[in-house]
């Protein structure tokens, strides 16, 4: 925040931010203070780059560079990220526990599956297909 202080930024008046990507904490960051920010899908970007340098070569630099003329010539082409409401981050929460707890069922299952396999085998022929294991 410092960064966009030091250039102009106001809280009065936020600048808009353009991005490569559209999760992660900086961008979290940045959508609570109220920007604008802007996700630019990277093959995008890296097609808006081939007309400006002729080498593939990445750069930091260039790339800020690309993203600052895409927003400045291109804006009304992209739409901005929407802000997030109290109830859009809840269900977030919710999405995250609901996979986590599928990932660990499904991560118990076949631990149980794969000891009944090695000790009795048995099992796992009469039942096999029922209720789950």
């Amino acid at each position: 925040m410092e960064l966009l202080a030091a250039v102009g930024d106001s809280a009065t008046d936020p600048m808009p931010v353009v991005i490569e990507t559209p999760r992660g904490l900086l961008v979290a960051v940045l959508r609570s203070t109220g920007r604008r920010v802007y996700s630019i899908n990277p093959m995008a970007v890296a097609r808006y780059r081939e007309r400006l340098t002729v080498s593939r070569k990445k750069s930091d630099h260039v790339d800020a560079m690309v993203l600052a003329n895409i927003l400045r010539t291109d804006a009304h082409v992209h739409r901005a990220l929407p802000q997030d409401s109290e109830l859009v981050r809840a269900i977030a929460v919710l999405a995250r526990a609901h996979q986590d707890a599928t990932w660990r069922r499904t991560r118990a299952s076949n631990e149980l599956r794969s000891l009944l396999r090695e000790f009795y085998p048995a099992f796992l022929d009469t039942f096999v297909g029922r209720r789950g294991i």
